[in-house]
């Protein structure tokens, strides 16, 4: 399982990303659904970075 594979910290990190996602993703009024796979691969990627880096 994906989860098993990573650290404590990575997962802690995994988990904040996710969150930040679906924050921005309820300011904005929308759901997952209504990105595509790509889509919701740039915004982990965004709020994942942004986390890093202690911003919002």
């Amino acid at each position: 399982m994906f989860a098993e594979q990573l650290k404590t910290n990575e997962q802690e990190a995994v988990i904040r990303a996710l969150d930040e996602c679906y924050r921005r993703l309820d300011e904005a009024d929308l759901t997952a659904k209504d990105l595509t796979q790509e889509g919701f691969v740039l915004l982990f990627r965004s709020a994942y970075f942004s986390q890093l880096n202690g911003n919002k």
